[in-house]
């Protein structure tokens, strides 16, 4: 966090691209998912939607995660929109995105994975510093 305070940038937009990683994190699951080593007979795009069939299908007793973690990329970007336009406005709003952060943080941890959670957490870092500083 030291090299961050030499950034030309506000807390609160250190904290919003710090959100962005755990989107791209997401990104890059679903990317490797639906179009890395597709088998021989397939197109990557017949690959694709072979597994997307199958990830979100009632023969899959994990479909909750794939459709958690699929939409999980929503509430992630209004999070990094909400610390660039609502946190810098006042320290009361800065503390409702910090908790909209924390509770996106514990749902992670309950239903995706404890190393995402902490990575959805971490925004919480600078946004924290931001907020202390506001009147």
């Amino acid at each position: 966090m030291g090299v961050c305070r030499n950034l030309p940038m506000s807390p609160s937009q250190q904290a919003a691209l710090a959100t962005i990683l755990p989107i791209g994190y997401l990104v890059g699951v679903w990317t490797i998912l639906l179009f890395a080593a597709p088998p021989g007979d397939l197109t990557r795009l017949e690959a694709a939607t072979d597994f997307l069939e199958f990830a979100f299908s009632e023969q899959n007793p994990d479909r909750g995660f794939f459709f958690l973690s699929s939409l999980s990329i929503v509430p992630l970007a209004l999070l990094a929109v909400a610390y660039l336009f609502l946190s810098p406005r006042s320290r009361s709003f800065a503390h409702v995105v910090i908790g909209y952060n924390l509770a996106l943080a514990l749902f992670a941890a309950v239903y995706l994975s404890i190393s995402f959670a902490v990575a959805v957490a971490c925004p919480v870092m600078w946004s924290g510093r931001g907020a202390r500083g506001r009147a």
